[in-house]
């Protein structure tokens, strides 16, 4: 038995039907043509504006890449094909239209085929080198555990963190692993590193940072105790005495006074701090403390350089430098370690330690430096002072305070002291730029958290940088970087790189790369050249000469690599609308001919 349907409910169909016939017909409107298309010449005419004004890669992440172009594009192709649907059934006279109309629907189908499928990346070869990989643009993040070598990769989208727009936890996979979990917590589309000095180092360690300011500029520099810094030329030499006998002798002599020539070790175990004079240590193996571990000097240098093997000497040509090489022993094993009397954070910078719970300071005279043009003596109770060491200008002492500006012997440049610290540290922040520059260089805040949420690491980490965290006493090395290896398919031998100059001049004319090329099924090794222009086809890839770099004596060619699955989805598109063009060209002359035979 039907159910009859009663006024109120016809009624109800009706316009349910009527609505949606209404957006059917807008949705393929000439109109709504004309409005999509108008939009779409808009926003290409402000990215060609933005690419050259700002650069190629801000045009494309603002309109090309950007969500709603995307969406502008989607529209158009729902309108061609909204538009074809209400003119069926389709007549004869019908065709040059349904023609055009597929080859736009065509070259957009090619377009998102190439957005989701194609390849660009590179190889980079020295000469005599193979491979069978290549890097494409892809944004992650690695972690890397000190202690096993063992890595763990953050992944996003190939894009995901390289826009100009900062973004506060992206919606990125974290990685969870028995010893820790990391995520990334936010992105900022530019940054820069700024060295800064904090008042935490366990060991007594004093520095100043001084302002340097004329009409034009101001400079800023920490200079440590017994460091000698140049500013523009200016010299300016810090030395903080341990006492006031120490603090008169320098205030008479200008000398460094320290009663210990050789110096002592300021090592701190499990953070517990010890002193041990350097003379004590000299071809004996000293007791630190009830550490259970043991300190022997091995080297002392005066004038301390660093050989390209990495090993100290000295070098009485250069200016005093103060260091030592130790070895520690104890429950953990042993270890050799270097300190600079003068660079007190060079080791910690330069070196990943076995002991981690040893940390280790080198404090010692310089007495023969050359005598500085800014000289700031100092010492504990007694405040800070300094003199100028310059022709025909007095030694008088001047009180130097926090925050006050003094007067220097050159004309237009002050100084200041703008902080103090007695347990000195130098770290580097990263800091966000505004407005991204051309040449930017994105970061991302990893955090590390231990198993039970008992330890957390956050660190900002720079694009094609690495970065240290510890947690639960684990190191961990992050790195940020927008390549990634993948398999080439095949395996390419650069065998010869070539650079063709124009006669009589050292302008290059042309790059060549000799290669070999092979592991596909059914074919040998195939010997091919790439020049400039003229680009390698095999097993679907295009291989073209990007760049090259002859630095270092050596010859090291980078050959791009481009995959578009798509372009021929585009090429038949391009020739469906050149003949749906011309169909309409011929129908159009038809119809006038009838009209005036008529």
């Amino acid at each position: 038995m039907k159910k009859s349907i009663g006024p109120e409910g016809a009624n109800h169909n009706y316009a349910v039907t009527k609505v949606l016939r209404n957006i059917i017909t807008v949705a393929g409107s000439l109109q709504l043509a004309t409005l999509l298309l108008g939009l779409l010449v808009i926003a290409m005419a402000c990215a060609t504006v933005v690419e050259s004004t700002h650069s190629t890669e801000r045009a494309l992440e603002t309109f090309y890449r950007a969500p709603w172009f995307k969406a502008l594009l989607w529209l158009i192709a729902l309108n061609i094909l909204v538009s074809m649907l209400l003119r069926s059934p389709h007549r004869r006279r019908h065709i040059p239209f349904i023609i055009t109309h597929c080859g736009i629907l065509i070259t957009l189908a090619g377009a998102l085929v190439t957005h989701k499928f194609a390849i660009n990346g590179q190889i980079t070869l020295e000469e005599s080198q193979s491979t069978n990989t290549m890097s494409v643009y892809h944004d992650n993040v690695t972690i890397t555990e000190s202690a096993t070598g063992h890595q763990y990769t953050i992944e996003g989208s190939p894009r995901a963190l390289s826009g100009f727009f900062s973004i506060d936890e992206p919606r990125i996979t974290m990685i969870n692993e028995p010893g820790f979990t990391a995520r990334i917590e936010g992105y900022i589309p530019d940054s820069r590193r700024q060295t800064e000095l904090v008042d935490d180092n366990p060991y007594e360690a004093f520095a100043l940072e001084l302002s340097f300011g004329n009409t034009s500029s101001t400079e800023t520099i920490c200079v440590f105790n017994n460091q000698q810094l140049d500013v523009g030329g200016i010299t300016v030499l810090l030395h903080y005495a341990p006492d006031e006998m120490h603090l008169d002798r320098l205030l008479k002599t200008g000398q460094s006074a320290s009663s210990d020539p050789d110096g002592e070790l300021l090592i701190a175990v499990d953070d517990a701090p010890f002193r041990i004079p350097l003379s004590l240590c000299v071809n004996n193996s000293t007791a630190i403390g009830d550490s259970g571990y043991n300190v022997k000097l091995l080297h002392c240098y005066t004038h301390a350089v660093v050989q390209q093997d990495r090993t100290l000497a000295n070098n009485r040509n250069e200016a005093p430098n103060p260091a030592v090489e130790v070895e520690f022993s104890g429950p953990a094993g042993n270890e050799r370690r270097i300190a600079f009397s003068r660079f007190p954070q060079f080791d910690s910078m330069h070196s990943s330690h076995k002991l981690k719970n040893i940390k280790l300071v080198f404090v010692a005279s310089v007495d023969d430096l050359t005598p500085a043009n800014i000289e700031i003596l100092g010492c504990p109770g007694k405040g800070t002072w300094i003199r100028f060491n310059e022709p025909n200008v007095s030694r008088e002492l001047h009180k130097l305070e926090i925050g006050k500006p003094l007067t220097t012997p050159w004309n237009g440049v002050s100084l200041t002291a703008t902080q103090q610290f007695t347990n000195a540290r130098l770290v580097e922040r990263v800091l966000q730029v505004t407005p991204p520059r051309i040449d930017r260089v994105p970061a991302v805040r990893v955090s590390l958290t231990s198993p039970h949420g008992q330890d957390t690491s956050r660190t900002w980490t720079q694009l094609g940088q690495t970065t240290n965290a510890t947690i639960d006493g684990q190191r961990y090395t992050i790195a940020f970087s927008n390549m990634k290896e993948v398999p080439l398919g095949f395996s390419l031998t650069l065998n010869g790189f070539r650079i063709r100059r124009y006669p009589g001049s050292s302008q290059p004319r042309s790059f060549e790369s000799y290669i070999t090329l092979e592991g596909i099924e059914d074919s040998q090794a195939a010997n091919r050249t790439i020049t400039m222009n003229h680009p390698v086809v095999y097993a679907g890839y295009t291989l073209f000469q990007s760049r090259y770099d002859m630095s270092n004596g050596r010859k090291v060619s980078v050959i791009g690599v481009a995959y578009d699955p798509g372009k021929p989805v585009v090429y038949v598109g391009y020739g469906a609308i050149l003949l749906g063009f011309f169909l309409i060209i011929i129908s159009r002359i038809r119809c006038q001919t009838e009209r005036r035979s008529e």
